[in-house]
């Protein structure tokens, strides 16, 4: 059975997001009313499984402004706990994904992270970045 370790990050910080999220400021902070109706602040939930020699960081919610070093944080811990380890990062449940997010998943994928899951903006986005790695060598 895999073992599993939870890190929730909420902050308010503008981000870019897929088509049909609004986003409304609220005093010092920002809030958002997605598909569903309900009003949510801006969130990123990361978790850790570990499989046999393998690490899988399934990621949650918005890889925008303040939440990308805190990915970051968790993928170089990862990597200097067990240098030797596979680590891979599923994105099927991320939503909206800045400059800065698309930049840390290019470093990530040219370290060799395998990117498993994502949603259709997300993979658009993880599309370009491995035809841009293949187009450099």
């Amino acid at each position: 059975m895999p073992s599993q370790n939870l890190h929730v990050f909420s902050t308010s910080y503008p981000d870019l997001c897929l088509e049909g999220d609004l986003h409304f400021p609220f005093g010092n902070e920002e809030a958002s009313f997605g598909r569903s109706g309900r009003c949510r602040k801006p969130m990123m939930k990361i978790q850790q499984e570990e499989h046999d020699d393998q690490l899988v960081l399934l990621v949650e919610g918005r890889l925008t402004g303040a939440f990308v070093p805190e990915l970051e944080r968790c993928w170089q811990a990862a990597r200097s706990d067990k240098p030797h380890r596979k680590i891979s990062v599923d994105l099927k449940s991320v939503t909206c994904v800045d400059r800065a997010g698309r930049y840390l998943l290019q470093w990530m994928h040219g370290s060799g992270v395998d990117f498993l899951r994502a949603g259709l903006a997300v993979q658009d986005i993880l599309e370009q970045i491995m035809g841009q790695q293949e187009c450099k060598h």
